[in-house]
């Protein structure tokens, strides 16, 4: 059964507004979607703190998860790239023993995105991530 035999709107008329209410439907869509999970295409800080606990991890030869951020993400962008200032709580598993730590990192990510570890520290304290 064709839509068209429940309007009078002519041949033309109907396609266009099928392509305006499916254009609607589609960008509206993308709006919110984009509203609650940023920009797809900018990975920023999030990514540069689960590669620096993956990083330190090594440094520390221990597993290292990251857990969440503890302060705002810095960051300065310049003609090479962008600098990430990072302060996060990380699960720190060394041997049988896991403990709930909190790691400064500095993560610099260049034009073609390759992220390379800067600086890594971890603290016991909460106190070191302001």
């Amino acid at each position: 059964m064709s839509l068209r035999k429940f309007g009078k709107l002519p041949g033309i008329k109907f396609g266009l507004l099928a392509l305006a209410a499916g254009l609607f439907v589609i960008c509206g869509g993308a709006s919110r979607a984009a509203a609650q999970t940023g920009n797809m295409y900018d990975d920023g800080p999030a990514v540069a703190a689960i590669f620096a606990a993956e990083e330190g991890g090594k440094r520390e030869n221990a597993t290292i998860g990251f857990t969440m951020m503890m302060s705002d993400p810095k960051q300065s962008t310049n003609k090479s790239g962008t600098t990430y200032n990072l302060c996060f709580e990380v699960s720190v598993k060394r041997g049988d023993t896991e403990t709930t730590e909190y790691a400064k990192a500095t993560v610099f990510r260049d034009k073609k995105r390759v992220l390379k570890l800067k600086k890594w520290k971890l603290y016991k304290n909460k106190s070191a991530c302001p």
